[in-house]
């Protein structure tokens, strides 16, 4: 009766496919952890290279023949931004053409 049990192999194949199946789905667990974590590292990367962008920007006044404009300012800090004029900010355009 053991020689029997011992040389039965009817139920051998689905223990080597249910062995092999435990294998790759812990591996899978395993990669889809260290795939998420992955992920998540990049996106705290690319958040922080958006937040740290610098937005300001300025131009001096300008003045020609036929108007004027003063100089703008705006300054992007973190979270907040400011915006200031210069002095004269207003345009002052004339009708008159430059010679």
């Amino acid at each position: 009766m053991f020689a029997k049990l011992w040389n039965d192999e009817a139920g051998l194949v689905a223990v080597e496919y249910l062995f092999i199946v435990t294998i790759v789905g812990l591996a899978l667990v395993v990669g889809f952890s260290s795939l998420a974590q992955a992920i998540n590292i990049e996106y705290t990367e690319l958040s922080s290279a958006i937040l740290s962008l610098n937005q300001s920007y300025s131009y001096d006044a300008a003045s020609g023949c036929a108007g004027s404009h003063g100089g703008i300012v705006v300054t992007d800090t973190a979270g907040t931004a400011s915006y200031s004029e210069s002095a004269g900010a207003t345009a002052n355009i004339s009708i008159a053409s430059c010679p």
